[in-house]
């Protein structure tokens, strides 16, 4: 079978990712379909496959099996770093969620994406945002499962433009509003009567074996929302991709020529990580934006696979990439008779003992003759990590790592992987096999999550959303003078924190003298002279003096004072200084305090401008100090 590619995806790179759009004919056999297009895949380390419409419009319909969906104990994905290096966790949350619940949760406005031409923030920000009509939310006791529409409305906004506008999106905010993803979750969507590229059961090499892995060769699904991120990684398998349903997925590719160039420049950005594992890119935990690879001329293949659509990825393509918005997503591995070749050759990674080993050589040797595959031939082993057949996300919970045993979707998927009739001689040679001993992850404690001014890092007061959809003090935001307050025109007038972006690097980089902190944006005195720097909130709860005062124009300026330029403290040294005046004269007799102590001498000259005057000391020696120092008898005596 000849098939050409439909048309392509190009990168600023080059890359340029096959699409594929066949005909019933060419499409209802899987396995001749890929084994025809294999040369292509290995070019780039991915493929998109858009399905021919009379195979889409058989599907059955999801929405009575949809309801009994449960999405158990998702993952919440923290990210740390920066100038587009980050390292990823996973932090997995203790409940389920149904469908119609986490759809809900992606509609909350942390996780929404930003609207499309984000460049018009202002005109965007001055009209209420809408929700679908089909999705907005009601009273919960008013509402009927039946009611509930599992699909997302806005399928055609998501064009190629507005694509690349979230891109940019992302790698701007993703250290903020930490996603969550339901991923793992073992499971179809797919039944028997769906025989052409039923996930769950395509015909290929993994198929043949007597025994069913998750994730190998029995499908997950996966919920994902704005954000939600699989790293940087790649499979010693094929893997296959689905969207059922939703938001598209953006995805990133290495092609496999370049595999040496990326792994290398990883492993100098992870170097803690790659000296503690040589494979430690399948953790699934380092990400890293195509604009730092492009620039260490490394290039980066883009695709963006929407609703409906396949794609495959390769052996040994490294892909990354992210979820747009609410979706449904179904995956599994698979081989064809070349893989074999390369599955002799994978290295496996034993950070972890929740994945499994399979013995390439022997399994399907036995398959490739024509045998069958015999149960005696099968080694598939718990204790150590390869990453043949497992795509699982390290995951990390409370007080404890999670099970390795995969979790269910829903009671009709409650068959656990079984290990058919090994023997005890194969069975024990798997075991000592591994001479790498299993390093158990480590433990993180989960804390709860609170929103938290961006401008300053004090938890207590009132919080004022921002046109990113994080969070600002209206204190902070009024006295940065970058950002303001503007309001929303709605029903409740609500507000809303601009400006954010255009705050300037120097301003992060001020520390506060009230917190000694770094945190946040700070703001400086505002006498032009002082360089004092603070945080508009610590300000105010150390006392320092905060004004807001209204210009001929009738312009709010807003102004902080350190404690030594307070208006309030210089109105009292003016005070002062005029009760101080008349006794200040040439000649007179005073004490003036220097170095903590008092000395006696006379006034030699007198300077009105700053409120001092020069001190002719007995001893000989002579100082300029101010009015305020001075004392007109001896300080000692008063004292006594």
């Amino acid at each position: 079978m000849n098939i050409k590619p439909y048309s392509y995806s190009e990168t600023d790179s080059g890359v340029r990712v096959h699409i594929f759009k066949p005909t019933m004919e060419e499409f209802k056999d899987f396995y001749s379909f890929v084994t025809a297009i294999d040369h292509y895949g290995k070019e780039t380390g991915i493929v998109k496959v858009i399905p021919p419409k009379e195979w889409a419009q058989n599907l059955p319909d999801l929405k009575e099996k949809v309801q009994t969906l449960t999405v158990k104990n998702p993952i919440e994905q923290m990210f740390t770093g920066r100038a587009g290096v980050y390292k990823q966790t996973n932090v997995e949350l203790k409940r389920g969620y149904s469908l119609k619940e986490w759809q809900k949760i992606c509609l909350r406005e942390e996780h929404r994406p930003p609207p499309e031409r984000q460049a018009k923030a202002r005109e965007f920000a001055n009209k209420k945002r809408k929700l679908p009509a089909d999705f907005e939310q009601t009273n919960n006791n008013d509402e009927k499962a039946d009611d509930f529409d599992y699909r997302w409305p806005n399928q055609y906004l998501y064009t190629d433009e507005y694509c690349r506008e979230l891109e940019g999106q992302y790698w701007k905010s993703i250290l903020y509003n930490t996603p969550m993803y339901g991923a793992d979750m073992m499971g179809s969507l797919f039944d028997n009567r769906t025989t052409a590229w039923n996930v769950d059961r395509l015909e290929n090499l993994l198929n043949r074996l007597n025994v069913s892995i998750p994730g190998v060769n029995r499908a997950y699904l996966y919920f994902g929302m704005w954000k939600a991120t699989f790293a940087w990684h790649d499979f010693d398998l094929y893997s296959i991709n689905y969207i059922h349903f939703g938001a598209p997925k953006q995805w990133y590719v290495i092609p496999p020529k370049f595999a040496g160039e990326f792994e290398s420049f990883m492993q100098g950005q992870f170097a803690a990580e790659h000296r503690q594992c040589r494979q430690f890119l399948r953790h699934k935990m380092f990400h890293v934006s195509p604009k730092v690879l492009a620039d260490k001329g490394i290039p980066c293949g883009r695709l963006v696979q929407r609703q409906g659509e396949f794609v495959i990825t390769f052996p040994y393509g490294y892909h990354a990439g992210y979820n747009l918005d609410y979706n449904c997503a179904e995956s599994v591995n698979f081989a064809l008779e070349s893989w074999v070749p390369l599955g002799k050759r994978a290295q496996f990674c034993p950070c972890q003992g929740d994945s499994v080993k399979i013995d390439v050589g022997t399994t399907f040797s036995d398959l490739l003759d024509g045998g069958g595959a015999k149960d005696e031939s099968i080694i598939v082993s718990e204790s150590e990590r390869h990453l043949i057949g497992s795509n699982k996300y390290p995951r990390y919970a409370v007080s404890r790592i999670t099970s390795s045993s995969p979790r269910e979707l829903s009671p009709s998927f409650s068959t656990k992987p079984r290990i058919s009739n090994v023997s005890g001689k194969r069975a024990a040679s798997s075991r000592n096999s591994a001479d790498v001993p299993v390093k158990k992850p480590k433990k993180i404690k989960l804390v709860q999550k609170q929103e938290q001014c961006e401008l300053c890092p004090v938890p207590e007061g009132p919080l004022c959303r921002t046109e990113e959809g994080l969070f600002a003090h209206g204190l902070c935001a009024s006295f940065v003078p970058e950002t303001y307050i503007a309001t929303l025109d709605d029903e409740e007038g609500t507000e809303y924190v601009v400006g954010l972006q255009a705050i300037p690097q120097e301003r992060w980089e001020l520390t506060c003298e009230v917190c000694n902190s770094k945190n946040g944006a700070c703001i400086q005195c505002a006498d032009m002279k002082c360089t004092r720097a603070f945080h508009a909130a610590c300000a105010q709860k150390g006392k320092y003096h905060l004004q807001q005062r209204i210009t001929q124009n009738g312009e709010f300026i807003y102004e902080a004072f350190c404690k030594i330029h307070d208006p309030r403290v210089q109105a009292e040294i003016a005070r002062k200084n005029a009760e101080l005046a008349p006794f200040v004269v040439l000649g007179a007799e005073v004490w003036a305090k220097t170095m903590g102590a008092w000395y006696k001498g006379v006034i030699e000259a007198r300077d009105d401008s700053r409120a001092a005057c020069r001190v002719l000391f007995n001893d000989g020696y002579t100082k300029t100090v101010y009015w305020r120092s001075l004392r007109f008898s001896d300080p000692e005596a008063t004292a006594l």
